[in-house]
């Protein structure tokens, strides 16, 4: 049983020390950013109360950085689908194709997650949008080696989860896209991502007023 929070809590240098050390493990982890201390900071030891305390916020830190765009405690490597307790025939897949790229994702929470493989364009040809978030965030997956450069194309090492459908087809087409009508369902193409969605959000609004 997980133990209840404690009642009246006030942060004291122990708090301090272990968010410290789980967040340089969490860094040092996910390696989005560069640790000047090579030094891992030691863990307090707190009780089990105020150890729930500080994962819950360290949770909730996460999950507020991740929203104003500072993922850099955030992981965005998906295990392999047969790692997963779901088949492909339960997962809800969507395509997103042209004449450069070709590449398959499927929605998992709040993340939208580009499969191992799939296609991204050789560079970033959004002329005015290089400097934009999704310009750097297609540069940024190049230099960590997320997506590699194959014969003039670039190929998806890993499962990716993206913030947004957006961010996922821009990296994918390399040039600002609405993931909205970029991504289709591979079981009916006639059917966009935005669609999809809106046909789900009114299916649960029936289903809830029967």
């Amino acid at each position: 049983m997980r133990p209840k929070p404690e009642k009246s809590f006030r942060e004291n240098k122990a708090h301090s020390r272990f968010l410290e050390s789980r967040i340089y493990k969490l860094v040092k982890k996910i390696g989005k950013a560069t640790l000047e201390n090579s030094k891992e900071p030691t863990e307090s030891q707190l009780s089990k109360a105020a150890t729930a305390n500080m994962v819950d916020f360290l949770r909730n830190l996460c999950l507020v950085l991740s929203a104003l765009r500072f993922d850099f405690l955030t992981e965005q490597i998906k295990p392999k689908k047969d790692e997963t307790k779901k088949t492909d025939d339960e997962i809800t897949f969507f395509l997103l194709s042209t004449n450069e790229v070709s590449a398959r994702a499927w929605k998992d929470g709040g993340s939208f997650v580009v499969e191992k493989g799939s296609d991204a364009r050789e560079r970033w040809v959004g002329a005015t949008t290089e400097d934009s978030s999704y310009g750097r965030l297609y540069q940024q997956l190049v230099s960590q080696g997320v997506i590699e450069k194959r014969d003039g194309m670039c190929v998806f090492k890993e499962n990716y989860a993206f913030n947004s459908v957006s961010a996922a087809a821009s990296v994918v087409t390399g040039r600002q896209t609405a993931g909205t009508r970029a991504w289709f369902l591979e079981k009916d193409n006639s059917i966009y991502f935005g669609d999809y969605e809106k046909q789900l959000a009114t299916q649960q609004d029936n289903e809830m007023n029967e």
